[in-house]
């Protein structure tokens, strides 16, 4: 016969390392809360003040500064919280390509294009773009914007 364990018995089998603090869910349910105001806030301006061919042509090579420095900070900050966003409420292909347009990162373009390729996502940047009066991206494969269906 293989014995039961109630509540008491079987907690202080779990590790320490391993027990959950009771501010855990409370402190993630609000940082998953301001990620989301946060990327409905940032996104539509920074997505609006790209240029709609930033996609043709190679990119240009710069120097390092500490602005470049602080906008690759920040990419980081926004791929990290879009990664979770795709598990936690928010949008997080978009603040996935908000990151990675603002990191330099090795094959960088092509993660971008690769996410920018994908019908909904191409729809909801363009979309955003649409409502702040700027016309969509264009892609470098025929040099105009992809059909929005």
């Amino acid at each position: 016969m293989v014995p039961t364990l109630t509540w008491p018995q079987w907690l202080p089998a779990i590790p320490a390392w391993l027990a959950i603090p009771p501010w855990t869910w409370p402190t993630l349910a609000t940082v998953s809360l301001l990620a989301l105001v946060g990327s409905a806030l940032m996104l539509p301006r920074m997505l609006a003040g790209l240029p709609h061919d930033m996609f043709i042509g190679e990119p240009k090579r710069r120097k390092w500064t500490a602005r470049r420095v602080l906008k690759n900070v920040g990419g980081a900050v926004l791929t990290a919280a879009g990664i979770a966003m795709l598990v936690l409420p928010g949008q997080g292909l978009l603040t996935m390509l908000a990151g990675l347009l603002l990191s330099d990162v090795p094959g960088k373009r092509r993660v971008e294009l690769f996410l920018l390729r994908r019908g909904p996502v191409f729809r909801a940047v363009n979309a955003i773009r649409a409502r702040r009066d700027q016309p969509p991206f264009l892609l470098p494969a025929t040099g105009v914007p992809t059909a929005v269906n």
